[in-house]
């Protein structure tokens, strides 16, 4: 993502020699500087209104029920150990197991758990457990971001507008 950042800036800016600060303290470079945070920042917030949009239109066609965590799947990383929830459910008899896209340490749900879960109807092995963050954690991760970028690029533009 940086170097897509980076990458970004030298086209826009036409940066020659980056270690050159009188070039990067030149107002026209500040102004693109900021616009590109403000770019960056709309793409945020974007991401985050579909990923809102989209989980809303999962809710309003799944229907709900009761499942059972039966496991806690260990996820390692440069960061540390976490753990997402393995459910199991039934439905019409038939039973389906979700292993959570969201992971955490300590993890949030325990074995033996009970949880409800939303699942598609036409496609039961689809489901979300009804959680805050198991629902709107990537929503909320987006909007951080699209809220630290946007409050340097706009407010950087609106306050240098000011002078």
């Amino acid at each position: 993502m940086l170097l897509i950042i980076a990458g970004l800036y030298q086209k826009l800016t036409n940066v020659k020699r980056a270690n050159d600060i009188r070039y990067l303290t030149d107002k026209n470079t500040m102004k693109k500087t900021y616009m590109i945070f403000a770019l960056i920042s709309s793409g945020f917030f974007a991401g985050a209104f579909y990923a809102y949009d989209y989980q809303v239109k999962f809710m309003n066609s799944s229907h709900k029920t009761q499942a059972k965590v039966i496991d806690l799947i260990r996820s390692r990383s440069s960061d540390g150990t976490t753990f997402a929830p393995l459910v199991e459910y039934k439905v019409n008899g038939k039973t389906y197991t979700y292993k959570s896209n969201v992971s955490s340490n300590p993890p949030s749900f325990d074995r033996g758990e009970m949880v409800e879960i939303y699942y598609l109807p036409d496609n039961p092995t689809e489901g979300k457990i009804n959680s805050f963050m198991q629902m709107w954690f990537f929503s909320l991760f987006l909007s951080a971001f699209g809220a630290v970028f946007g409050a340097i690029g706009f407010g950087a533009m609106f306050f240098s507008a000011r002078r």
